[in-house]
């Protein structure tokens, strides 16, 4: 059983990269409505999501790509880059059956 990667980034060669090393799809973290686009490949929404800019807008743009019961799985390499999504959620989306997780991954220098 393997995964379906849909890489995203705003830079075009860094998109050309993913696909070359196997990336099923590739989409402009600038398209609008990010979340409705990765539904449309997906039928429900991610099952995981990686973030590894560290910005609240990448956390919160990767935690609407999420499926009912998706995770989203934040790299940081501080703890002060780790941020709260800003804005309201559906408290459907975080409690209760099919809730959505964010955990962090945190790396930091010795």
């Amino acid at each position: 059983m393997g995964a379906r990667v849909i890489a995203v980034d705003l830079r075009e060669e860094k998109l050309e990269r993913a696909l070359a090393m196997g990336a099923q799809h590739a989409l402009n973290g600038a398209t609008p409505k990010l979340d409705r686009a990765v539904r449309k490949l997906t039928g429900a929404g991610a099952h995981v999501a990686f973030e590894a800019v560290g910005l609240a807008v990448t956390q919160e743009q990767a935690f609407n790509c999420l499926r009912a019961g998706g995770r989203l799985v934040v790299r940081v390499m501080n703890r002060v880059q780790l941020r709260p999504i800003p804005r309201p959620v559906d408290r459907a989306a975080i409690a209760g059956p099919g809730a959505k997780v964010a955990v962090g991954a945190i790396f930091a220098a010795a």
